[in-house]
């Protein structure tokens, strides 16, 4: 990924962010697609096809959490820590990572 020169503004640094984030998760949608089409068309990748999509999709948090440590500029704002959760939630995302709210919300 190509850098934002320094003397570009604070909000034009979190796009790094933003972009990084539509990446991943345009990545991972991507290649859960292509295992759906595999399980539905041929059987007997079906076990697999699942397990990749699990797969996938952990990956993507784990790579999104990974770009955000890379590119976030400021702990108080960025593309996802400020944007409008439901109120008895936005606490505890700024506390946690994307992967212990996976692990908080489905386990």
């Amino acid at each position: 990924m190509n850098t934002v020169p320094s003397h570009i503004s604070f909000y034009m640094k979190k796009w790094q962010e933003f972009r990084a984030h539509n990446i991943i998760f345009g990545m991972r949608s991507i290649s859960c697609t292509v295992m759906a089409w595999f399980a539905v068309y041929k059987p007997q990748w079906r076990r697999v096809s699942v397990i990749g999509s699990s797969l996938s999709v952990l990956a993507a948090i784990y790579a999104a959490d990974l770009a955000t440590a890379r590119f976030r500029e400021n702990d108080k704002e960025s593309t996802t820590a400020t944007m409008p959760y439901v109120s008895r939630f936005a606490p505890l995302r700024l506390q946690l990572s994307n992967m212990d709210l996976l692990i908080y919300y489905f386990i």
